[in-house]
């Protein structure tokens, strides 16, 4: 009898500790939810408040194992190099953002930041899995005055049944 709960208690831990897998939205177009979401902050901040943002029209390879490690908080569990690695490589891939109106976008092409220097520029990273935080998914964002003292932001996305939400965005330290 002790042998037979025993076992049921290892079979019952067994199941309840898998981890869920890493998971990402497979997007063909960056919504305009998160646009809009991100316009929120950036005015909550008095980046967007005045004058017009430019933002690259397109996601950009912008994360790196660095901003990966970020997401980690101050606690993270442990998670394995090739889950981090694999989560990146997710978040390399171009996909077209669609703009919002709360925020006066500027939508520029990758090849004319140079000519936006003197304005706010924002990129976003294509969704990747958040490998700290199995079943929820987030986009990189790096805003910068002229490519200097960027602030970065991880905007988190929690799947729902009516598809990928925009869950917190996160100032982090990269």
């Amino acid at each position: 009898m002790r042998l037979a709960l025993a076992s049921f208690a290892l079979l019952l831990l067994s199941c309840t500790s898998s981890t869920p897998p890493l998971v990402a939205p497979e997007w063909n177009t960056v919504p305009v939810g998160l646009s809009e979401a991100l316009c929120a902050r950036l005015k909550a901040e008095g980046i967007a408040a005045g004058a017009p943002v430019a933002i690259v029209r397109t996601t950009q390879p912008i994360g790196t194992m660095r901003a990966v490690a970020a997401l980690a908080g101050p606690s993270p569990r442990r998670v394995s190099n090739s889950d981090a690695v694999a989560a990146l490589e997710k978040a390399q891939k171009s996909i077209p953002i669609t703009l919002g109106t709360s925020c006066s976008w500027i939508a520029v092409d990758r090849s004319a930041i140079a000519q936006h220097a003197h304005q706010m520029l924002v990129e976003v990273s294509a969704p990747m899995p958040n490998p700290f935080r199995p079943g929820s998914a987030g986009v990189f964002v790096r805003v910068a005055l002229g490519g200097e003292h960027a602030s970065w932001y991880w905007m988190s996305l929690i799947p729902t049944p009516a598809g990928w939400s925009v869950g917190y965005i996160q100032a982090i330290a990269v």
